[in-house]
């Protein structure tokens, strides 16, 4: 009988930890107006509605109920793709939910330089709760609600955010601009590099140089086993196998060109090889491109060697190679 009292205890206590939970409108659902004070990004220092939608709105919105390290580190990805994704059209929002608004005004200056938002930030004038509409739960930490139109396409409702989470948050984000997924681990290492740029951190810019130079080169040998696989279709004798590390002449010259070593230009790169970008994103890119470069004879041949490199290995949407083969001068 114990045996037995014990055993449905268990099953009731598993029963409570796997319960969903649930907060703001679910997916399916509308997304309505509510007011805020805008903290920052263009209308900063006035009461607006924010999330009125329009047919072709695509926005996300983040609750932040409590910020913990762990949320932080949540908010920061979502807050630095949804920077990106901004020049599709996709609208990004923190929301802080605070029962003192003019304390987490007085918190969000203080913090300012460390949190570094890119994303619009929000206070919600609706107290802890949020809009009285959207049944917030005071339990999560975060909860974040992607919409389009005025239809809401994913939800999430985290208690204790952790690395399983950012996939799937990132996901739904992508797919609001009809992008593939980004990797969790590139975004962070580019904005690490980004920070690093920033602060002048030199041995992590060295580290992000040699990552790369790793990748390319990873790149450069899967490419040399693919042309040597269609010289053998082909009939053409394959080049000879070099030691590893030391690539042979020939398949030096079947991949021109050559990686810069400058991290500002790799990180442009980064951005304009993404498989989503349009003609417009990818000009936009190689106008930075070019201005980096401005009369500088060596960082004119720079970037178009690293166009060559990349034109080779296939990098890039349609449109981007368009553009790279313009900057590689061919």
């Amino acid at each position: 009988m114990l045996a037995t009292s014990i055993s449905l205890v268990t099953i009731l206590a598993f029963a409570v930890v796997d319960e969903p939970v649930y907060s703001g409108p679910q997916p399916g659902e509308k997304l309505t107006p509510f007011k805020v004070f805008m903290y920052s990004g263009p209308q900063a220092g006035k009461e607006i509605e924010l999330a009125k939608t329009n047919r072709d709105s695509r926005t996300v919105l983040v609750f932040i109920h409590e910020i913990t390290r762990p949320a932080f580190q949540l908010i920061r990805l979502v807050d630095y793709y949804g920077a990106q994704l901004s020049e599709t059209g996709v609208e990004t929002y923190l929301v802080w939910l605070t029962a003192d608004k003019s304390q987490t005004e007085e918190f969000l200056t203080r913090a300012k330089n460390s949190l570094r938002l890119k994303s619009p930030v929000a206070i919600s004038l609706d107290g802890l709760e949020g809009p009285g509409n959207y049944g917030l739960n005071r339990k999560v930490t975060l909860t974040i609600v992607v919409a389009r139109g005025d239809r809401v396409t994913a939800n999430f409702a985290i208690v204790q955010p952790n690395e399983t989470d950012a996939p799937k948050v990132l996901k739904a984000m992508a797919e609001l601009a009809s992008r593939p997924a980004p990797s969790v681990v590139a975004l962070r290492a580019e904005m690490g590099s980004r920070r690093a740029m920033r602060t002048g951190d030199t041995a992590a810019l060295n580290r992000e140089i040699r990552r790369l130079r790793q990748q390319v080169d990873r790149l450069t040998r899967a490419v040399n086993e693919l042309q040597a696989r269609v010289d053998r279709l082909e009939g053409k004798k394959p080049a000879q196998p070099s030691s590893p590390g030391q690539p042979s002449r020939a398949k030096k010259e079947r991949l021109p060109g050559r990686t810069p070593s400058d991290p500002k230009l790799i990180g442009m790169m980064r951005r304009m090889i993404r498989p989503g970008n349009d003609i417009s994103t990818v000009q936009k890119i190689a106008e930075e491109m070019t201005r980096w470069a401005g009369d500088d004879a060596a960082r004119k041949q720079e970037l178009a060697q690293f166009c060559k490199r990349i034109l080779a290995v296939g990098y890039g949407s349609t449109a981007a190679k368009k553009v790279l083969k313009q900057l590689a001068g061919d």
